[in-house]
């Protein structure tokens, strides 16, 4: 549902679901889900539905130096998409710490298993996604049916 419903969040809103709910609370047990089903699911909704701009543009962009005081209401789409952007990658990035440092604790140790298996869907996903970008499409691909 959040999938396809993504898309009308006004900014604040947008961000609070992502940052306090999807990241926060709910990103680790779903990324790390023992279900292969469930973890597609959730990829393609960080792949294609959590940012609003290409995220080839937001590299561009991390060098222009928006301030927040100044940012109209499309900067504020633009810092929106640049935090939880680093979020997402923070968040992978720490799977990928504790899979190989297994003493830190960022998610439950039980977790660990899937953390290999995880990311490397989740890269297969985000290729999905340049691959969506580079064609230059403007609608977004509906979620994959899952099996």
């Amino acid at each position: 549902m959040l999938y396809n419903t993504s898309e009308v969040f006004s900014e604040p809103v947008r961000l609070s679901v992502f940052r306090d709910l999807v990241f926060k609370k709910y990103f680790f047990v779903l990324f790390l889900h023992w279900e292969d089903a469930v973890r597609s699911a959730f990829y393609q909704l960080l792949a294609f539905k959590v940012l609003r701009n290409k995220r080839s543009s937001l590299v561009e962009r991390r060098s222009s130096g928006v301030s927040v005081v100044d940012a109209s209401a499309a900067d504020q789409t633009v810092l929106t998409d640049r935090l939880l952007s680093t979020k997402m990658e923070a968040y992978v990035n720490m799977i990928k710490e504790q899979d190989h440092k297994p003493e830190l604790v960022y998610f439950a140790p039980d977790l660990r298993v899937y953390a290999r298996r995880a990311v490397a869907q989740y890269q297969s996903h985000l290729k999905r996604y340049l691959e969506w970008e580079v064609r230059g499409l403007k609608e977004k691909p509906p979620m994959l049916e899952i099996s």
